[in-house]
């Protein structure tokens, strides 16, 4: 029996608020988004990056409420 790898992966910040403010559906930045968040691979994160994270969102004037919720799936 073949062992599948589960990759996992190191996001810079600016992935993060390029896939957020990105409004094309087919964004390299959104597709990564959307490939973790349905499990192909694992994130990496540490307080630093998830503080680096909220900064940058806040300082784009991104949702608090998307901030949350990116945070939360982060955490889990």
């Amino acid at each position: 029996m073949s062992e599948q790898k589960h990759f996992r992966a190191v996001f810079d910040t600016n992935v993060f608020v390029a896939a957020f403010l990105s409004q094309n559906e087919r964004s390299p930045n959104r597709e990564l988004m959307q490939r973790w968040l349905q499990g192909d691979f694992s994130l990496i994160v540490c307080d630093y990056l998830l503080q680096e994270i909220a900064e940058k969102f806040l300082a784009r004037r991104i949702s608090p409420n998307l901030l949350l919720r990116l945070l939360n799936d982060l955490l889990r």
